[in-house]
């Protein structure tokens, strides 16, 4: 067990070798062995530990610089806020959007409440790291249901995210 920076260090690059080479090893092996379901679980799952090693190294970087011990009294002005909205809606690199294309990938709908991007602006801007809290709250979203989604083997068309899914990470349905 070293220092934090070397644990996050080490967790990064075990996050790094499970998406870029043990879950896609398993996907190339379950395509080549007519398995392309199985396949497109296993990238889902690939996609999910690349999402973990950048958050990995976002925290690292905080470590490192020592911005994670930096405090804050100032709330983020109104306007802040809207630019975290903005960038949950429409950056390319957005964490929520990389969550939408695993499930358009799977050709399962994504429907959630007008008010989701904001109401995780709002809980985001309650900490320092503003715009890196996204990705944790948004992670929180859909960790379990990617889960469930790879342990069930049903034919879902739909993932209904419901009001307070923030909150409560199970406050999802699926439709057939």
């Amino acid at each position: 067990i070293g220092d934090t920076a070397e644990n996050l260090g080490a967790a990064a690059d075990g996050e790094n070798y499970e998406w870029t080479d043990m879950y896609d090893g398993f996907a190339k092996t379950a395509e080549e062995e007519g398995f392309p379901e199985l396949a497109a679980k296993f990238r889902m799952v690939a996609a999910i530990e690349k999402q973990h090693e950048e958050r990995y190294r976002a925290l690292l970087k905080n470590v490192e610089t020592a911005e994670v011990f930096a405090k804050s009294d100032d709330k983020l002005p109104v306007r802040i806020e809207n630019n975290l909205v903005k960038i949950l809606a429409n950056s390319k690199g957005s964490i929520f959007k990389k969550y939408e294309a695993i499930f358009k990938a799977a050709d399962i709908q994504l429907e959630y409440p007008k008010t989701l991007f904001l109401n995780i602006a709002q809980k985001a801007k309650m900490y320092p790291t503003g715009a890196r809290e996204l990705n944790s709250q948004v992670s929180y979203i859909f960790e379990g249901i990617i889960y469930d989604l790879l342990n069930n083997k049903k034919d879902y068309k739909k993932c209904v995210l419901e009001e307070g899914i923030l909150n409560d990470n199970k406050k999802y349905h699926w439709e057939t």
